[in-house]
């Protein structure tokens, strides 16, 4: 994440940190020079905000590429052949970079742009699994 965005995070923490009454998290919010949290259940339930603010956002490929051993599906934007921003579905497969798992349809027609790794610019977890395949159930 970057500086700004982690600032943006920290002020939406300490909002719900505040309104405890609502279901915060009732501790002290000071901070010494480097912006740690001096108490220790702060600072760690900062992380642990910052690490589900970082799984459910838009992540650049500059900052990270997705964690996995063997393949995991992603939602991707990238820059199509007009140097458009779209988005997708797509595969990552560490060694071998992004895919599409499905077209885009502009005008009405599956376009299957070629989705190489210097053309995504940003990925987030997929909040939706790809169809099985037909004749295959869960």
């Amino acid at each position: 994440m970057t500086p700004k965005q982690i600032e943006q995070e920290r002020a939406a923490f300490e909002a719900w940190v505040k309104g405890s009454k609502e279901g915060g998290l009732p501790v002290s919010l000071r901070k010494d020079k480097e912006k740690s949290y001096f108490n220790p259940l702060a600072e760690v339930s900062f992380m642990a905000w910052l690490a589900r603010a970082e799984q459910t956002g838009w992540i650049s490929v500059e900052d990270r590429l997705p964690q996995c051993e063997c393949g995991i599906y992603l939602d991707i934007v990238y820059i199509d052949k007009e140097g458009e921003r779209t988005i997708s579905e797509g595969l990552y497969v560490p060694n071998f970079g992004f895919s599409f798992v499905k077209p885009t349809v502009r005008g009405g027609e599956l376009d299957w742009d070629e989705c190489e790794i210097n053309t995504v610019t940003h990925w987030k977890y997929s909040d939706t699994l790809p169809p099985l395949p037909e004749g295959e159930k869960a």
